[in-house]
């Protein structure tokens, strides 16, 4: 996927629209109101990053945004069409994995693809060219609890490629991992998904972590304490590589961190 120049961009229709979604859940004795009118767009080769106070309903927009959990307001439209469950067109990568223990890696990854009328051997070469892809050649028949935490979101991304989704949702893709487990990953993730080959065009990442979302982001979506809404969409003008250690890192870091608190 090639980076393009915010203004090509701005001209571009957008893969998402998020419009004014909100959340709320009724409660024996009162309304708890989560998300607040919440409005985005993303366009073809961009990446966000979408930060927020711990319960703020993070994961839960990102639920709403992939098709399994319905708005009590607003909408979401994929290529300009409301989504109202999940799409073909949207994937999504859970914090916990979300592998079959009793299922090899193969088996794994062939599972997202039962939802795709192909010829049996045509998923399989599909499964196969994925697990490739990100490096675990050879583990094809290793279960999930032979796995490290890293091979474990390896074979998540390896599902996100066979299925050859045009937007990928990470839910804290990489909070389960240690932290130099998940700055290799990191950074061999973005080289992998953001590229000509890749078949993503888009992604959007929720996150914890101010640092990883100014290292791997275009922009930085950031929201308020719950109900949550929209405070400020960043642009993250930093050229790449990004260099942690720059002053230009740490400034757009502690703008967010502002931002937040």
């Amino acid at each position: 996927m090639q980076t393009l120049s915010r203004d090509a961009a701005a001209v571009k229709s957008p893969l998402l629209e998020v419009s004014r979604v909100s959340l709320s859940y009724e409660l024996e004795k009162e309304k708890l109101d989560v998300i607040s009118d919440v409005s985005f767009g993303l366009c073809k080769d961009e990446f966000l990053g979408i930060v927020a106070p711990s319960g703020a309903g993070k994961s839960s927009l990102l639920r709403i945004i992939s098709g399994l959990q319905r708005p009590t307001g607003g909408e979401v439209r994929v290529k300009g069409k409301v989504i109202h469950s999940p799409v073909d067109e949207v994937f999504m990568i859970f914090q916990n994995f979300a592998l079959l223990p009793w299922k090899n890696v193969l088996e794994n990854v062939l599972l997202a693809l039962l939802c795709k009328d192909l010829p049996e051997e045509v998923r399989r070469q599909k499964a196969l060219k994925a697990i490739e892809d990100v490096n675990l050649k050879g583990f094809e028949k290793a279960y999930p609890g032979e796995l490290s935490g890293g091979m474990k979101q390896r074979v998540g991304i390896a599902r996100a490629l066979a299925l050859e989704p045009q937007i990928l949702l990470m839910d804290e893709p990489f909070s389960s991992l240690d932290p130099l487990t998940a700055d290799h990953l990191r950074v061999e993730f973005y080289s992998l998904l953001i590229s000509q080959e890749s078949p993503i065009q888009a992604v959007v990442m929720v996150s914890h972590n101010v640092e990883e979302v100014v290292e791997l982001a275009d922009r930085a979506l950031v929201l308020s304490d719950r109900p949550s809404r929209v405070v400020q969409d960043v642009k993250i003008g930093l050229p790449r590589p990004r260099n942690k250690k720059s002053q230009e890192f740490y400034e757009y870091t502690d703008r967010i961190y502002s931002l937040l608190t």
